[in-house]
């Protein structure tokens, strides 16, 4: 639960710093340096410190003005299982839990926190397979705009 909190606290700060679009590489457990040079959108550089075991990624897209950021724990339950989903990837609502729908569906494959500043949330997404860098990366660049 610490290093949850931890880590709801890291994405919090990094989207409230104001970041946008270019590549990163890949962040990982330990203090990640995103500095203004690598994203034009950023009010000043920053520091993504990340648990151990736990990598991400990083979308700064500035043709769309937002930034993404993605990250899961490599040892995280990946089996299926139940999960409450109610919005899709790109933050779009698909489901509204209410007195007669609990919209859970089975997922399968890691949880990927996922926060953009476009939607200033972070929600779970289960992209499906293992917790890798490359993962995380891909579900970052995945986001994209929700629709109004």
């Amino acid at each position: 639960m610490k290093k949850t909190q931890l880590l709801v606290t890291g994405l919090c700060a990094f989207m409230m710093s104001g970041l946008a679009h270019a590549a990163y590489p890949n962040l990982a457990g330990g203090t990640n340096n995103i500095t203004m040079v690598d994203c034009e959108l950023l009010a000043n550089d920053i520091k993504v410190v990340l648990s151990n075991n736990v990598v991400g990624g990083v979308q700064c897209n500035t043709d769309d003005n937002f930034v993404a950021l993605s990250v899961c724990h490599t040892s995280g339950l990946t089996a299926s299982r139940s999960a409450v989903q109610t919005e899709d990837a790109n933050g779009n609502t698909i489901c509204t839990v209410g007195p007669d729908e609990t919209c859970v569906e089975t997922v399968t494959g890691a949880s990927f926190p996922t926060a953009t500043s476009a939607r200033g949330t972070v929600s779970s997404q289960f992209p499906g397979g293992a917790c890798t860098a490359e993962s995380a990366l891909a579900n970052a660049e995945a986001q994209e705009l929700p629709e109004d």
